[in-house]
């Protein structure tokens, strides 16, 4: 990919991202992104894909956004929360190993895919990780976190309605 279709693609995507965070969409900016290059690839053709490098450099940054979350306090907590987050952790693990063969089998993805769209983590992270995996369709994750991600956020207030006070 040339340096001007980077740049094109870059300019793309920061415009659909902030199109998408100021219309309050979950992970709009992620999504705002996704979906306004996906629109000037499919009308106006390929940009190409982006280089190795640029990921890397992607991925060195969320890294980096997450690792500011994580505090001492944060780290003294784990003295008593290590058993529950372990039992969840291990509940997780085996609830999205089963959904994961589930989705393979419904849909035909590759199994690969379907575990990283089982995953019950967030949009931007489970996508950054998948995409550093060969063979792995970042796109139909992306697509299935966010069906899950907007019906959670959808049901929420409804499930407190209903059931809490």
């Amino acid at each position: 990919m040339d340096i001007t279709k980077i740049f094109l693609t870059l300019a793309i995507g920061t415009l659909g991202g902030l199109a998408g965070y100021k219309l309050k969409i979950p992970a709009g900016a992620m999504i705002g992104s996704l979906g306004a290059v996906a629109l000037f690839n499919m009308f106006y053709g390929s940009l190409g894909k982006m280089p190795g490098s640029v990921m890397v450099g992607v991925q060195i940054v969320l890294g980096t956004a997450l690792g500011l979350s994580i505090t001492r306090g944060m780290v003294m907590e784990l003295k008593t929360a290590w058993l529950p987050a372990l039992i969840i952790a291990g509940t997780y693990l085996a609830a999205g190993i089963a959904v994961g063969f589930v989705v393979a089998k419904v849909t035909g993805w590759d199994l690969l895919t379907s575990m990283f769209s089982a995953v019950p983590g967030g949009l931007t992270d489970v996508v950054a990780a998948a995409q550093s995996v060969e063979g792995v369709k970042p796109v139909n994750i992306m697509v299935i976190h966010s069906v899950r991600l907007v019906l959670v956020l959808l049901s929420i207030p409804v499930l407190v309605k209903v059931f809490g006070k």
